[in-house]
């Protein structure tokens, strides 16, 4: 060729040879058009699986070689599997190559665009270059394109009668519509077993044998490379239900050399090849042809070539030229070359355009995932059309069964969905793998495949509803992850109801179907519900319909009487049989059907359906807490469907409160824990009915039940249980049954977690928490009820006192325990606080009717309370982790404090113990509650707390005023330290108390500490100490101007009568004592031995104005505010000089 210019490459070979390879120089001044074209293509490969992990070496063969003499090695097994068949394969098995590349890579289904064998791809590609018909059939499977060739000829127009039948009356109509259609039709195609084409295809494989290295022949070993890891971590609890569809075309599944990821442009294909390849010397990877030099070279095959070796990543190819089966020479090649060859130039960037737009068409208008279409191109045609047959086998109302696509496509869907289903993050593809397995399910003879069905239709209720789901995590989205797999979701958008059509002239054009693509409307993505009880409601229906499915089948495989079923001579009769140790199988839980070996993957998803119809029902009724608490009939029908479930699968069931705890299972931790959870929601129920008992219809509103659960129903009534729905979970009818159906079902919950081996500490503490409120909220039940019989009386009601008081105290006492064993310190003091509570409610009843002293059993009920208070606060340890709880136990302790000093005060036990005893257990109640009155605290309870301490030293100035006074036998010391101590006691409590304005406890308290004084006076024999001593009582009186002025003010009416009677009384006192002591130090001050007559005057003076008030006088309370004011003024004066 004078385009060429010659060098030789030796290659390494076995034996000697005289012939070189001629390599390929593109002319220089050619258009480098084609050059930069062809190196803008971006191509890459990537092998998933080979036969072979190092290509044969080449072995050149001499000059004038005859390749029609079969060589020593040619067909044999090992040289076929190094360079591929030698022979076309039966064309039937091309019907489904792309399913078993796709079922042996499913991992790559979604990440690439299209599957298929590499002749389809080449064929689709060669189109604006080829005359020739094109026919395929397209399925999508997600993101995914399967194309497989579809022979008319040999499917249609040479078929049988009943094969394909619609499709051939539909092509018949439609491709006959004219003559020249009729013509082109009957014309004879060129048979690919001819005598020629066999001839051919054997001198091909006659000559790569010839090819390879003798050494290579002998001793190479085949080595399988597979690249593709399908990681599964997650185990499938269904194991493998694959063994049906094994028989589904296996025998004419092909088996490529290679299974490539070819990236051509932005286009991923996985794609099945035999192209041989072999290496030698410097080249390590060469393509092999064969080429008649008697025949030129056109742009189909130069197109060929190019492409076989884009896929497979090869370089260059050796072209070797015969001339009747003699070999002449050898060719070297660049593949970037093979564009530019004379006579079979082509434009790589068309060949770019058309795999796009092509791919773009295919998915723009193949949208409907299981449905088969028809791409078709009819010879010397300028159109592409593609056909949906599935919908137009629909509208013929043909049988789907009829295509043969309709099996293998419904199980690729299964096994793609299966594994999405088993990947790690298959969350991200649930409405994916939702989507496909309803198209399996759609498409799928479920008679034939019972197994597949079966378990398509417990994937889809697991995706709505995971197996491995926690009750309490469906609080979180459901839709938590967004679809990542599957984003491109089309409506359909052919221009008619069958078919599309794109113009062959249109594929040559850069993004010309794309900007088509671009205008289709997108589907909204595929989604597993709104919420959780529409994915429950979901999962139930699809459980539900895979049991009554399996149901179906057992009674159809039992034989009937009449027609008993006979022995077959190939098979061996089964003789059931059992050993001594094995139990009996009727007992089994959750049995549906005996245990022969053909029914054992029927009891496996038996239990699973029904375990997922229990875990439903329990999301329910846990949805329907959160969502409808005012219909709790709503809740506990949900719960007494999954306890009916539990008596088939885990007999004998949940337990049943007030019944002995049954034991649990072995192997059953996950079934404990779900109980658990049941038994839990079943508290919390009866609870909220407890605290809106107003509120709760009584009798129930009934809840009518869904057609799926009285197919549920009937389902579980055909197994004849002897339990019933209205053996559990009870409604109600008082608020008393409320609160016990509460703390048994809490019980329940949490001995069941006993016995796992494992348990979730924070469920344990959750449902020992609600426990402990249940005991409490029982314990106040019983305490309100007690009070209420002792406030009613009655002359039984102190043997009804004591029954409600000692369950009570049992139920308060159980919870106390109950949040110690958790270490809930704040409950736990609150619990405290409701015993101490009940125990002040006991001291209140055990007082006698007329009470002359304290009872021993008030006391000891008193001072329970208060060991109770101590505790409570010793378990919040102090003020700062719980200020409000600290606060109010402080009130109440101080309460209690008060209330027993006051009782031993008033109602001395003078019978029990001595006055000392009783005095010294007062002092130390009242300066206790001081103490504790005077800590830290809110604002709003500051002046409670404020007058409760000026009580106390009220109190506590009265007993040392009754002790000093009553003080017989003790020496005159003694009664000093007592009078100073009262004092002391009277002017903290005179300034508490007129720091809060209680103007009468004032007056009071003063009238109390001037008859300290007084008791003082009769005990005084000298003039000047008694003088003392009135003048001290007189300063008593004068000390409360300050409150008889507010008291005047508050009294904005001036009628006396409008003040409290006590108050009155004191004035009226205090008004008499005045005058009577101002009285008295005036005649004192005159029959002193030395009379000091200013003192006199003065206190005359003052007796003369303390007369101005005169009680008889309506306005006497006013006289005598300002008596005492001019008084107090008048001294001051006195003082001053």
């Amino acid at each position: 060729m004078d385009e060429k210019k010659a060098s030789e490459l030796p290659m390494d070979s076995s034996h000697t040879n005289n012939l070189t390879i001629d390599i390929y120089r593109p002319s220089l001044n050619k258009d480098s058009e084609y050059e930069n074209e062809g190196k803008r293509i971006k191509s890459f490969a990537f092998d998933l699986h080979s036969t072979v992990s190092v290509p044969p070496q080449l072995s050149l063969l001499q000059s004038n070689t005859d390749l029609n003499t079969p060589p020593p090695n040619w067909l044999l097994s090992q040289p076929r599997k190094i360079v591929g068949p030698a022979v076309s394969r039966n064309p039937k098995s091309n019907d489904f190559a792309s399913f078993h590349m796709a079922s042996s890579f499913l991992d790559s289904m979604g990440e690439v665009d299209v599957v298929s064998d590499a002749e389809n791809i080449k064929k689709l590609l060669k189109i604006p270059y080829s005359k020739g018909a094109v026919s395929m059939m397209v399925h999508r499977v997600g993101n995914t394109l399967l194309l497989d060739e579809f022979d008319i000829h040999t499917h249609l127009l040479r078929a049988a009668e009943n094969e394909w039948g619609w499709l051939k009356k539909f092509y018949l109509e439609h491709m006959f519509a004219s003559c020249r259609a009729k013509q082109k039709a009957s014309e004879k195609k060129p048979s690919r077993h001819s005598r020629d084409y066999l001839q051919q295809q054997n001198l091909i494989s006659k000559f790569l044998c010839h090819s390879i290295a003798l050494n290579e022949s002998q001793n190479t070993e085949t080595q399988v490379q597979d690249r593709n890891h399908q990681v599964q971590p997650i185990t499938d609890p269904l194991g493998d239900p694959a063994q049906e569809e094994n028989n589904v075309h296996d025998d004419t599944l092909p088996q490529f050399s290679k299974n490539i990821i070819w990236t051509f442009e932005d286009l991923r294909m996985l794609i099945g090849t035999d192209m041989p390849i072999f290496g030698g010397g410097t080249h390590p990877c060469l393509s092999l042809r064969l080429r008649d030099m008697s025949k030129p070279i056109n742009v189909l095959t130069g197109l060929d070539y190019w492409l076989d070796n884009l896929m497979c990543n090869v370089p260059e190819v050796v072209m070797c030229y015969h001339l009747g089966g003699l070999v002449q020479k050898y060719e070297l090649i660049k593949t970037d070359d093979l564009p530019r060859l004379p006579g079979s130039q082509f434009k790589p960037g068309i060949i770019k355009d058309v795999a796009q737009n092509i791919l773009s068409f295919l998915k723009s208008k193949a949208t409907k995932a299981g449905h088969t279409y028809w791409l078709f191109k009819a010879k010397d045609d300028d159109i592409v059309k593609l056909y949906d047959l599935t919908s137009l086998c629909n509208d013929l109302n043909e049988d789907i069964n009829q295509n043969p696509f309709t099996t293998p496509v419904a199980m690729l869907l299964f096994k793609v969905a299966r594994n999405l289903k088993m990947s790690s993050d298959w969350k991200r593809h649930q409405g994916t793998v939702l989507a496909l397995l309803k198209n399996c399910l759609s498409l799928l003879d479920a008679a034939k495949y019972p197994q597949i069905a079966t378990t398509a239709l417990y994937y889809v209720s697991d995706v709505y509803l995971p197996t491995s789901l926690k009750v309490p995590e469906t609080e979180e989205n459901p839709e938590e992850v967004e679809e990542e797999w599957a984003d491109d979701w089309e409506e359909p958008s052919m221009g008619d109801q069958f078919s599309a059509s794109v113009d062959v002239a249109a594929l040559s054009t850069p993004q010309q179907v794309r900007a088509e693509e671009e205008n289709v409307r997108r589907n909204v993505r595929p989604t597993v519900g709104d919420n959780w009880e529409q994915r429950c409601t979901f999962a139930l229906q699809h459980a539900v319909e895979a049991l009554e499915f399996l149901s179906d089948q057992s009674k159809s495989a039992k034989p009937s009487e009449e027609e008993p079923s006979l022995a077959s001579p190939l098979k061996p009769i089964p003789m059931p049989y059992q050993t001594l140790k094995q139990p009996p199988l009727d007992g089994i839980s959750g049995s549906l059907m005996s245990k022969e070996p053909q029914n054992e993957w029927k009891q496996q998803y038996w239990r699973l359906l029904m375990e997922k119809c229990r875990l439903a029902h329990i999301t329910l009724a846990e949805e329907a807490r959160k969502n409808c608490l005012s219909e709790p009939e709503k809740i506990l029908s949900h719960l007494r469907m999954a306890a009916l479930l539990w008596v088939h699968l885990d007999p004998p069931g949940l337990p049943l409160p007030g019944l002995p705890q049954p034991c649990v299972p072995r192997n059953s931790t996950s079934s404990v824990s779900l109980q658990s959870h049941a038994l839990g929601l079943a508290g919390d129920v009866y609870f909220s009915m407890v605290q809106r008992w107003n509120e709760v219809a009584s009798p129930p509103q009934s809840v009518e039940r869904s057609s799926v659960n009285e197919r549920l129903l009937r389902l579980l009534t055909n197994l004849q249980l002897e339990n019933t729905l209205e053996d559990y979970f009870q409604y109600p009818t008082s608020l008393h049954e409320a609160l016990q159906f509460s703390l048994e079902h809490y019980r329940l919950a949490l001995a069941s977690f006993s016995a796992l081996e494992s348990s979730s500490a924070s469920d344990v503490f959750s449902f020992a928490k609600r426990l402990g409120n249940v005991c409490n909220e029982m314990g106040v039940f019983f305490m309100s009820k007690a009070s209420a019989v002792m406030e009613e009386g009655g002359a039984d009601w102190k043997r009804k006192f004591v029954e409600l008081y000692q369950i009570s105290q049992q139920h308060l006492e159980e919870g106390r325990s109950v949040f110690r064993t958790i270490n809930d310190n704040v409950n736990l003091a609150l619990l405290s606080c409701n015993l101490a509570k009940l125990h002040r409610l006991q001291a209140r009843a055990l007082a006698p009717a007329e009470k002359k002293e304290a009872s021993l059993a008030e006391w000891r009920c008193y001072s329970k309370a208060l060991q109770c208070y101590k505790q409570a606060l010793d378990a919040l340890e102090r003020r700062e982790l719980n200020t409000g709880i600290w606060d109010a136990i402080i009130w109440d302790y101080t309460s209690v404090h008060f209330t027993l000093a006051s009782l031993l005060q008033d109602f001395a036990p003078l019978s029990i113990k001595s006055r000392e005893e009783v005095e010294a257990e007062i002092i130390q109640l009242l300066e206790n509650c001081i103490a504790l009155s005077e800590g830290e605290t809110a604002d709003s309870r500051l002046p409670l707390l404020q007058y409760r301490a000026a009580t106390c030293h009220y109190r506590l100035a009265s007993l040392h005023h009754d002790t000093y006074r009553n003080g017989d036998g003790e020496s005159i010391i003694n009664g000093r330290n007592v009078r100073v101590i009262a004092e002391q006691h009277y002017s903290n409590a005179n300034t508490i108390f007129n720091q809060l304005e209680h103007w009468d406890e004032v007056i009071r308290l003063q009238l109390e500490k001037a008859g300290i004084y007084e008791f003082q006076f009769k005990r005084l024999t000298g003039v000047v100490s008694k003088m003392r001593v009135l003048q001290s009582i007189l300063n008593c009186y004068l000390s409360t101007k300050g409150a008889l002025a507010a008291l005047v003010d508050s009294n904005s009416g001036g009628d006396p009568t409008s003040l409290e009677t006590k108050t009155l009384e004191c004035m009226t006192l205090m008004c008499s004592r005045i005058q009577s002591t101002l009285l008295q130090l005036t005649k004192l001050s005159r029959s002193a031995k030395k009379p000091n007559n200013a003192d006199a005057e003065n206190f005359r003076n003052m007796y003369s104005i303390s007369l101005k008030c005169n009680i008889k006088q309506s306005d006497w309370h006013i006289q005598l505010a300002r008596t005492v004011m001019e008084l107090s003024e008048f001294q001051l004066s006195v003082d001053k000089f």
